[in-house]
């Protein structure tokens, strides 16, 4: 059976029979797959960041402008985890201080976020979004 929306693709797929079945654990793991790669955003095999922006002053959230024209906004909260992240997770000024180095976001500290990830996990950006101004 072609499955062709989210809805059909979990139907009947429960958590204790994916336990209990191995053929539905099967199925429940296609399906799984399916369903994300219909709800991922077509990410273009190379992609490489121009520019970086925060949108409003205070938050985490990063206007992204890409080399194929796209702009896209993405909230870098859930992203700045692990040993290598701890400053610039625990310190907004530390954050501040991303650049845009080889296409891919970076910190002077030596840790970056891939482009592909920025990209696939961001959202486009409405019209209206501009970054903030670092002017008074």
């Amino acid at each position: 059976m072609w499955l062709d929306s989210p809805t059909a693709l979990l139907s009947g797929l429960t958590p204790a029979k994916a336990i209990l079945d191995p053929s539905t654990a099967a199925r429940a793991r296609q399906a799984t797959r399916r369903l994300i790669t219909m709800l991922a955003p077509k990410v273009p095999d190379l992609v490489s960041l121009l520019s970086a922006r925060v949108v409003q002053p205070g938050t985490t959230l990063v206007l992204l402008e890409f080399d194929d024209g796209a702009r896209r906004v993405i909230d870098l909260r859930p992203y700045l985890w692990g040993a290598g992240f701890d400053n610039v997770r625990n310190s907004y000024t530390t954050f501040m201080e991303f650049r845009v180095d080889g296409g891919a976001l970076a910190w002077p500290s030596g840790i970056d976020l891939s482009p592909r990830l920025l990209y696939g996990e961001s959202w486009p950006a409405p019209e209206a979004t501009t970054p903030a101004s670092d002017e008074p």
